[in-house]
């Protein structure tokens, strides 16, 4: 007897979940991703393959060199639907409307740029026909800051107008990155950026946060909340 339902969904969660290391089929767990979306109904749905995103997500998507990206770094965990520390980003839609942004490529790329730009090490995804569209829950990491990202730092010369806050890596703010270490000769360079995005491009931006996903490669958040 199968651990997963037919279900095209559940299968593509299997098959992604297969490809963590230590994963252990669980048939209990497999019932809190369930998803019943009749297609018969859903003309668009073909425009978003849960197993294209799911693969997507995880390894990159690189057969058209016109829009590549690679898959993210941070791991599945179911657990997180029963967490507080996360946060949940919404990609997609099953409305039938066929446009890029519902492709099964926007969406899976989308999730990466948040989890990315989020530095989070933690995620998992649920498609609820109740949410109309596949659902990032994600967990951002929880680090000290590197040497780099402390001479970051204290080069930044902002206004007391601007409140850094490491919260806004659990809210959907704006971004903008990657600002790369030797592109933008150390960490002077790289202050410059963040304070011409906050000072010039936004500058009634209140919070701002930055995140170092990898060595040496920086993100700015940025929020005009309170």
């Amino acid at each position: 007897m199968p651990n997963f339902t037919d279900n095209k969904v559940d299968r593509a969660y299997e098959s992604f979940m297969k490809q963590v290391p230590g994963f252990q089929r669980d048939p209990p767990e497999a019932k809190t991703i369930q998803r019943d979306i009749d297609k018969k109904k859903r003309k668009g749905e073909r425009n978003q393959d849960p197993e294209k995103i799911l693969d997507y997500v995880l390894n990159g998507k690189h057969d058209d060199p016109t829009f590549s990206y690679d898959g993210t770094a941070a791991k599945w965990d179911p657990t997180l639907q029963n967490s507080n520390d996360t946060a949940r980003d919404y990609f997609g839609s099953w409305d039938d409307i066929e446009d890029e942004i519902r492709g099964s490529s926007a969406v899976a790329n989308g999730f990466v740029q948040t989890l990315t730009h989020s530095d989070s090490d933690r995620f998992y995804i649920t498609a609820e026909e109740s949410d109309g569209c596949f659902c990032l829950i994600y967990h951002p990491a929880n680090k000290q800051d590197s040497p780099k990202m402390r001479e970051v730092k204290s080069a930044l010369q902002l206004p007391g107008t601007k409140r850094y806050e490491n919260h806004l890596r659990y809210e959907g703010t704006g971004w903008a990155g990657p600002m790369e270490w030797g592109a933008y000769n150390g960490a002077a360079g790289i202050a410059r950026k963040i304070e011409s995005y906050l000072k010039d491009m936004h500058p009634d931006s209140k919070r701002y946060c930055i995140t170092e996903p990898e060595p040496g490669i920086f993100y700015l958040l940025y929020s005009y909340g309170e």
